[in-house]
């Protein structure tokens, strides 16, 4: 913005189309320059009049026109710099309809047509600028996502990758538990087994053991059967012959009375 000259209390009304133009108020310009038209001569103590200021502010080629039809003069006026209107609107990159508006009605064409593409060039290399500026930073903006992706798929996959390593270490432990559980019961089975076998051939041993005696009992009581039966077969026949002599003393002592 320009310097900015506080106006004193009886120029107040004079400097109301001056105090729209700097507040940037195009509809209130253009109605002041139509109903006071003198106001647009007027100029603050560093030599800006109303169309200086609308050029500086970039203002619609509408509220440059009211002024310019206003007090025409404004067109070639200088501030204390030397500046015209028109040279400020080229500096401070004004749109180019309102560039060209103020060189078409200044008469002066204090710029040259090299200059003019010159500066033409400049403003197009600027928007260019800012449009390479707009695209990098488009780009850095999705290379920043892709690298932000790409990070939180590493971190994802590492933690699925910890996790599976986690399994896995579990998983072998497990397994280590495992075999040894397996060679445990192995073992156990194979000491159950010999446990076994010797059962058996203690189970056996006693079996024939038992066998051996039951044999030795079976022939002992048929030993006593035979004896036994030998001994009351010798006492009948003794009995039987007592009785028998018996008798036949009892028959001859009858036979004898």
């Amino acid at each position: 913005m320009p310097p900015l000259n506080i106006p004193s209390l009886n120029d107040q009304e004079k400097v109301m189309l001056y105090q729209y133009a700097f507040d940037e108020n195009a509809d209130a310009v253009i109605a002041r320059a139509q109903t006071h038209p003198h106001e647009a001569e007027y100029k603050d103590s560093f030599g800006y009049c109303t169309l200086h200021i609308l050029a500086w502010n970039k203002a619609p080629i509408e509220a440059i026109d009211a002024v310019y039809k206003a007090y025409s003069g404004a067109i070639t006026a200088r501030n204390n710099y030397g500046s015209t209107p028109f040279e400020l609107a080229v500096r401070e990159k004004a749109p180019q309809g309102v560039i060209e508006y103020l060189r078409e009605a200044d008469p002066s064409k204090r710029i040259t047509e090299a200059e003019e593409n010159y500066h033409s060039l400049r403003i197009h290399v600027e928007e260019t600028k800012m449009r390479v500026c707009a695209d990098h930073n488009d780009v850095v903006t999705q290379v920043t996502g892709v690298s932000r992706d790409v990070q939180n798929i590493r971190d994802k996959h590492r933690t699925d990758l910890g996790k599976v390593e986690g399994d896995i270490a579990n998983l072998q432990r497990e397994n280590r538990n495992l075999k040894i559980e397996t060679k445990c019961l192995v073992s156990f089975v194979e000491s159950l087994k010999e446990e076994l076998n010797e059962i058996r051939s203690l189970a056996a041993e006693k079996e024939n053991s038992r066998n051996r005696e039951v044999n030795e009992l079976r022939n002992a009581f048929d030993t006593a059967m035979v004896k036994m039966k030998a001994t009351l077969e010798s006492e009948n026949n003794e009995k039987i012959n007592n009785f028998r002599q018996s008798l036949i003393k009892v028959v001859c002592s009858l036979d004898s009375t």
